[in-house]
This record gives C-alpha cells, structure tokens and sequence, in this order.
C-alpha cells in the first residue's frame, strides 16, 4: 500500500486521507488543523461530539504476522525533534493504516502502551472497512 511513499511523511499523507474517508463515509464532518503543532491529526465531528484524531501508519509487523504500530511522535509536532510517547489525554481516537490496507479505529481509553502496539485479537474489534 505504502510502495509508492517515497518516504515517512509521504505515508503519513496516505494515511490520512484513508482516514478522511473512513470518517466521512460514516456521514462524519471532517476538519484538519491549519498547524502541525498540536498531537492529533484531524478533528471529526459525528454530529454529537468533536473527537481528535491521530493518524497512524506502519508496515512493521512482528515476527508471528501481526502488525506492529509506533505510537510516538518523532518531531513535527510539539515535540520539536524528540521523541514524544503516545499519551491517551492527546487524542480520542487512533487511526491506524497497515501496509496490507487494514484499517483501525481505536477509541484512545482501549490503548494502555505509551510507545507501541500490535494489532492482535485485543483490537479486531476496531478494525474497519472501507468499501
């Protein structure tokens, strides 16, 4: 999926609109910061509350197949050019994009690690579609 990204950041891009368009085939508004200074991505209204939203991708995954997705942030943000460990008060929702185009949205309260996770059993509930 990602074969084409000629690096993180042009993946990152892809990311995002798979993520506008999940949210907006669910009838969701969709608004994108005007900065990249804050620690979520988009913002997605579903009519009763504004949710934040931070994009994930990855094409890393363990050595038993699973997906594996970096939750940090490496600079870009308010971070400056550290790295910043994910913290479940900056978002309420993850999306995550896997380079085999699975789909997650994962409500912030359900992920308990601060640097990664793997899209096992615990998160098939999450998981999406597109079509």
């Amino acid at each position: 999926m990602f074969e084409n990204a000629i690096n993180w950041k042009k993946q990152g891009d892809i990311g995002m609109c798979y993520a506008m368009a999940y949210y907006s085939k669910l009838g969701w508004t969709i608004s994108i910061p005007i900065t990249d200074s804050q620690d979520y991505d988009i913002i997605v209204d579903n009519g009763i509350n504004l949710l934040k939203v931070q994009i994930k991708t990855t094409t890393q995954v363990t050595k038993y197949g699973i997906p594996s997705v970096n939750l940090r942030t490496n600079g870009g943000n308010k971070s400056g050019t550290s790295t910043k460990n994910f913290d479940e008060n900056t978002c309420d929702l993850v999306f995550v994009m896997t380079s085999n185009s699975e789909f997650y949205s994962i409500p912030r309260y359900e992920i308990e690690a601060t640097t990664s996770i793997n899209l096992g059993e615990k998160y098939l509930p999450y998981k999406v579609d597109l079509l």
